[in-house]
C-alpha cells in the first residue's frame, strides 16, 4: 500500500506500519497522523490451567517485564508506556501521575523474583508463546523481546509461530498458555476494559474472573459524574493489574497516511476515520 501511495495510485491508507514510518515521513508528498491513540498492547496469560493459574506467577512476569527495553525493540520508539488500560486520550479518566503514583503494572525485576519465589514450581517452567506475523502491528517482535526477559524468572517460552486463522481459533478456543494482542477501543474507559475482561465474555481470552471487578465495571455504566466513574474504573483497573491475567505493556499512535491531494481530513485518536468532510483537491 505505502509504494502504492508513493507512486500516486492511491490517496490515502491508515495502519501504516511502525518500520515505514521513517521513509513516510521523508516523503514530500504525503502527510502522517498518528498519535497516542485510545489502545494498549499486553502480553495474555492463560488463567483456567496452569501454569498460569498461580496468580504470583502471573505477577511475577507482569514485573519481570522491561516495557522501556520493549518499547524500542517491538514499537522502534514509537508508542509510551503503559501502566493500566486506560490511555492519555481519554483525558476525564487517565490518571497524569499514573508512572509515579504506584497504580498499575511496572517493571521491578526483585519483586518479580519475589514472585516467583512464592510460586509452587521453583524448577523451570516451560510455556508456549503463541504467535502470528498478523496478530498485530508487531508482528513477533514483542515475544521475541519478552522471551528472555522470563527466562530471568525460570520460564522457559517456546515461541511458536502460527497461520493467521489457527492463531485467532487458538486464542478464542484458550488452546495456548501466552500471547500477546492489543485492544483498539473508542475513548470511553468502559470499552476498553469490561469486554475484555468481564466474567465469562467472549473477549475474556484469558478466562480471568473477579466479580468485583465485574461489579465496578457495571456500576459506572449508569453513573453520568466523570468523577464517580473515574473512581470506579480506577478500582477495576487496579484489580485487573494486581492479579495479572495480562501483563500490560503499551499505548501506541496507529498511523494514518494521506496524499497532499486530501484536503479536510479531520484526525481522531480512536483508528477512526472520518470521510465525511474528505475531499480530493
Amino acid at each position: 500500500a505505502l509504494a502504492a501511495l508513493f507512486s500516486g495510485q492511491i490517496d490515502a491508507m491508515t495502519d501504516c506500519p511502525m518500520q515505514l514510518v521513517s521513509q513516510v515521513e521523508a516523503f514530500p508528498n504525503a502527510t502522517l497522523y498518528g498519535e497516542i491513540e485510545g489502545n494498549y498492547t499486553w502480553v495474555g496469560m492463560n488463567t483456567r490451567r496452569a501454569p498460569f493459574d498461580d496468580m504470583n506467577l502471573r505477577k511475577a512476569v507482569a514485573a519481570c517485564l522491561d516495557r522501556e527495553t520493549l518499547l524500542k525493540q517491538a514499537y522502534f520508539g514509537r508508542a509510551i508506556q503503559a501502566y493500566t488500560p486506560i490511555s492519555p486520550p481519554m483525558s476525564d479518566f487517565y490518571d497524569p501521575d499514573i508512572a509515579t503514583s504506584g497504580r498499575g503494572q511496572h517493571f521491578d525485576l526483585e519483586k518479580a523474583k519475589e514472585f516467583r519465589a512464592k510460586v509452587a514450581n521453583q524448577g523451570e517452567i516451560e510455556i508456549n508463546y503463541m504467535m502470528s506475523e498478523t496478530s498485530g502491528p508487531t508482528g513477533t517482535r514483542v515475544a521475541q523481546g519478552v522471551a528472555p526477559m522470563l527466562a530471568e524468572i525460570g520460564i522457559k517460552a517456546n515461541l511458536e509461530l502460527i497461520e493467521a486463522a489457527n492463531w485467532v481459533k487458538r486464542r478464542n478456543a484458550g488452546d495456548f498458555d501466552m500471547f500477546d494482542f492489543q485492544w483498539v477501543a473508542d475513548l470511553d474507559p468502559d470499552e476498553t476494559l469490561y469486554p475484555e475482561f468481564k466474567t465469562g465474555g467472549a473477549w475474556n481470552f484469558c478466562g480471568w474472573e473477579n466479580a468485583a471487578f465485574d461489579e465496578a465495571c457495571k456500576e459506572a455504566q449508569v453513573i453520568v459524574d466523570p468523577a464517580k466513574r473515574r473512581e470506579l474504573y480506577y478500582k477495576a483497573e487496579d484489580l485487573l493489574m494486581d492479579e495479572a491475567p495480562i501483563a500490560i505493556i503499551a499505548h501506541m499512535p496507529v498511523y494514518k497516511v494521506m496524499s497532499k491531494a486530501v484536503q479536510g481530513f479531520n484526525y481522531i485518536p480512536a483508528d477512526l476515520i472520518n470521510l465525511h468532510t474528505v475531499s480530493i483537491g
